[in-house]
């Protein structure tokens, strides 16, 4: 899952046009930030080959099922349908695609098998499809209707990525007292999904403090001539990142629950 929302930002803004969100908190965005986004991203490397190992040796899956399946869809809208403008944001989020579809394979077996009752079973990997298509259908509408929209749109997907973050977070809360006995719950999950997550937020923050002063002038005219008409100014201060401080807040706080529930687990934690 790519969840920085930093890249490098054009040179120049066509007439008649915006930036995105991503190249508007690029600008002089510190050098340090995109090392801890960086890092950030190379914990979530680790969430995703933990869960993979342990899928193998347990036969359960240890991400929660309703997560795998919003992450792996939001990685293929955004990647294949509504690719982002940067060639190395299409590379990451490909990447992160291919081990997410290899966790989706994995969720087939042991899902099924994990289910209570006879019916879960019989309908468990029709459940599952159902739910990818509904997730892609899902993340392409709020794309198309909310955040490509916007003055200055999300062309990342990355506030839709943190509301998946937020989801995640709690479904392994409940994931926790779901399995008391510990199977395919791991710490190195818990801790490297909390820090991973934490130092994109904190890169994201730093992003937006560092967000200098930025004046647009907008024209507007009808697509059949008439001329430009003058309508003011917009920019940099008419960005309001409170929703998204509330993301970066509620998902950290969600996380170090999550870990404090596994660090004080008695029984033997697996991976």
């Amino acid at each position: 899952m790519i969840l920085l929302l930093l890249q490098q930002a054009e040179s120049q803004t066509p007439r008649g046009t915006l930036p995105s969100l991503n190249q508007l908190l690029a600008t002089n965005t510190p050098p340090f930030a995109y090392g801890l986004g960086f890092l950030g991203d190379l914990l979530w490397l680790v969430v995703y080959v933990l869960a993979i190992r342990i899928a193998i040796r347990q036969q359960t899956y240890a991400i929660p099922a309703a997560a795998i399946v919003l992450n792996v869809t939001w990685e293929f809208v955004h990647s294949v349908i509504f690719p982002p403008p940067a060639a190395i944001d299409l590379m990451a989020t490909l990447l992160w695609l291919a081990f997410d579809l290899v966790i989706l394979i994995q969720l087939f077996r042991p899902g099924r098998e994990g289910q209570t009752t006879p019916e879960g079973r019989q309908t468990f990997r029709w459940a599952v499809l159902a739910g990818v298509v509904v997730a892609v259908l899902g993340h392409a509408t709020f794309y198309l209707n909310v955040t490509a929209n916007s003055i200055f749109p999300d062309r990342g997907g990355v506030i839709s990525a943190y509301l998946i973050n937020l989801v995640m977070s709690i479904l392994f809360i409940q994931l926790f007292f779901d399995r008391p006995d510990g199977r395919g719950i791991s710490k190195g999950i818990a801790w490297c999904k909390m820090l991973g997550t934490g130092a994109v937020s904190l890169a994201n923050t730093i992003s937006i403090f560092h967000l200098p002063p930025i004046v647009y002038q907008v024209q507007i005219r009808r697509n059949d001539s008439s001329p430009w008409q003058d309508m003011g100014t917009i920019g940099s201060s008419t960005i309001h990142p409170g929703f998204l401080y509330f993301l970066f807040l509620s998902v950290f706080v969600a996380d170090l629950i999550y870990v404090v529930l596994v660090s004080r687990r008695p029984v033997p934690q697996p991976a």
